[in-house]
């Protein structure tokens, strides 16, 4: 898989699991890189939405990997966000409160 990391630098640092949090990306990423056969192409990125941090990752799959990934980031105060299109991929995004 070709995994691109876009670390935006206006991202603050908040309270949460780093634990969790990992078993939250790791699930993401595995989930994208298994949503396809060959020619992965997976991209995670940061950036800051009002009083929210963002994490996406695109072009994922909906595996039983997101129901874990929906309590982990529920319990701390966070959501999660889904878009899909046809042959286009999937976006994964993550909302935590700053």
């Amino acid at each position: 898989a070709d995994v691109s990391v876009e670390l935006s630098s206006k991202v603050t640092p908040i309270s949460m699991n780093p634990v969790e949090m990992e078993q939250v990306l790791v699930n993401l990423i595995r989930n994208a890189i298994e949503a396809r056969s060959k020619g992965v192409s997976v991209a995670i990125r940061t950036r800051r939405a009002g009083d929210s941090i963002l994490v996406s990752v695109r072009d994922g799959g909906t595996g039983l990997g997101l129901s874990i990934v929906h309590g982990i980031v529920a319990m701390h105060g966070g959501s999660i966000e889904v878009k899909s299109k046809p042959d286009q991929g999937t976006t994964v995004q993550v909302r935590l409160p700053v």
